[in-house]
């Protein structure tokens, strides 16, 4: 996959369960970056972006919904490096 020109959102519970504010500004993402491919994340197909840290999966660990995110966010940056490094 390449790694230019990709925005990644992310909301955990589903982008059919987000809130209109939030469904706005990912609209507001696609709109204002026509060139660029936006990728809607949420915990179904999180597999398919994050595949490095298993504990975010595991549902005995208590892992708050903003730590999660930031937890994800690390890891798309680490394949970006990876990838573009």
């Amino acid at each position: 996959m390449s790694l230019s020109k990709n925005i990644f959102i992310l909301w955990l519970q589903g982008w059919d369960n987000a809130i209109w504010l939030t469904k706005q500004v990912a609209e507001s993402w696609k709109i204002n970056n026509p060139d660029w491919k936006l990728h809607y994340i949420c915990l179904n197909n999180l597999k398919d972006y994050v595949d490095d840290i298993d504990y975010i999966y595991d549902n005995n660990k208590i892992i708050s919904p903003q730590a999660k995110s930031d937890i994800i966010r690390l890891s798309l940056l680490k394949k970006i490096w990876w990838y573009m490094g």
